[in-house]
């Protein structure tokens, strides 16, 4: 005999196997089968893929409990004799064995359950996953009580409810639990900038703020209140023009530096906790000058790159993400 085992039917390869021979019109020999569904809200027909493949890892240990009388030993379900009716409930039934495995052609997905019905289905379902360290990792239907270790999913209950969403992380609507892409949705670009109103150089056009941005009169977080503030500073320095883009970066950040009076400017790039990463360089940059910086090294998070002229000491943030 042979075990077959689930798989979603647009991944089935292999055929029909109950949607061959077997397929023989049951007990009251139905003309072509009882197999016949064609609608195309059912998707593939059984009769094409009928979601049956050869496992390579067959579950055993199968335990069942809560389905059979304990007297009589016959089946108190729908499928037995015991009970009439259309429906079967307990709070106290289950059925488990050793295991499922994916087919690991099929990007890890295993099928719990593959059913057509002309009636109202529903389900919530709660899955306790194995990892390779033998950790263990809850999903539940539910979030009104979460116990310790569990994690809410909103997909293991049907039918849920669609969610769209903007796919681009560059903007504030990004959305990671979407089902679907809706770029319509994707309107407004993150923009680090300083957000407090009474800052000296508060930016209207900033969509996420970095404190460490704002400067006030007498403090500016070691730069230069001259240039960042010019109204409150020196006005006889011409300042060193400097831009970071895109801001949030991916792997490439665009450096572009304005020097109007040529001199040798520095460049170094630190973490949010003030380490030095990867750039420490010494170059001279002349007017308009663009440099493309590789960041495929630095994990996500927020960067500081500070520029040195002289006695002068100038910052942007980016973030890469």
């Amino acid at each position: 005999s042979k075990t077959h085992a689930g798989i979603l039917k647009a991944d089935d390869k292999d055929g029909s196997f109950i949607g061959g021979k077997n397929n023989d019109g049951g007990s009251a020999g139905i003309s072509g089968g009882l197999l016949r569904n064609n609608d195309p809200l059912a998707g593939i027909p059984l009769t094409i893929a009928d979601g049956q493949y050869l496992p390579t890892v067959v579950p055993s240990n199968w335990a069942d409990y809560g389905f059979f009388d304990l007297q009589s030993g016959k089946d108190s379900s729908i499928f037995g004799s015991l009970l009439t009716g259309k429906e079967f409930k307990s709070n106290n039934a289950g059925l488990q064995n050793s295991g499922v495995m994916a087919d690991s052609s099929n990007n890890n997905l295993v099928l719990i359950g593959q059913l057509t019905t002309k009636g109202n289905f529903t389900f919530e379902i709660n899955l306790e996953v194995i990892n390779a360290n033998g950790s263990i990792t809850k999903y539940v239907a539910d979030n009104k009580v979460l116990n310790p270790g569990e994690i809410f999913s909103r997909h293991l209950k049907f039918p849920f409810e669609t969610i769209c969403g903007c796919p681009n992380e560059d903007y504030v609507e990004y959305k990671k639990d979407r089902d679907c892409d809706s770029q319509d949705s994707c309107k407004n670009l993150y923009v680090l900038g300083c957000m407090d109103t009474m800052a000296c150089n508060y930016d209207p056009k900033a969509t996420y703020p970095v404190k460490s941005l704002c400067c006030y009169p007498g403090y500016c977080n070691d730069r230069s209140l001259a240039i960042v503030c010019p109204d409150l500073g020196d006005k006889k320095t011409i300042p060193l023009r400097v831009n970071v883009f895109p801001n949030p970066a991916q792997d490439k950040l665009n450096l572009e530096v304005l020097n109007p009076i040529n001199e040798e400017v520095f460049y170094s790039i630190y973490d949010s906790y003030g380490n030095l990463v990867n750039f420490n360089s010494e170059t001279s940059f002349s007017d308009d000058q663009s440099h493309q910086l590789n960041l495929a090294k630095l994990i996500n998070g927020l960067y500081l790159i500070r520029i040195i002229r002289g006695n002068e000491v100038f910052t942007k943030m980016f973030m890469k993400g």
